[in-house]
């Protein structure tokens, strides 16, 4: 595997003369689409956890009980708002 593959890992896919790098470009979408999924994940799983630091009176300024926070940190990661998705 060649230098410039390992820092564009689209280079080391091979290239038919078929699918004219139409293959390459529908996995690095992919790929991208997937990254921006898990970071995603990844950020509102911190604000579920950071909320859980909040004190009972800052939950309330904000207005949501602790049973609501309760349940928010309790959904699965990739169970995420639909606002957000």
């Amino acid at each position: 595997m060649s230098t410039s593959s390992i820092r564009n890992p689209i280079a080391a896919i091979p290239q038919s003369k078929h699918h004219n790098g139409s293959t390459a470009k529908l996995l690095a979408r992919t790929g991208r689409a997937l990254m921006k999924r898990l970071r995603l994940i990844y950020d509102i799983h911190g604000e579920r956890r950071q909320m859980q630091n909040l004190s009972d009176e800052t939950l309330r300024d904000v207005g949501i009980t602790r049973a609501q926070l309760n349940a928010e940190c309790s959904r699965s990661l990739t169970d995420l708002p639909a606002d957000r998705k």
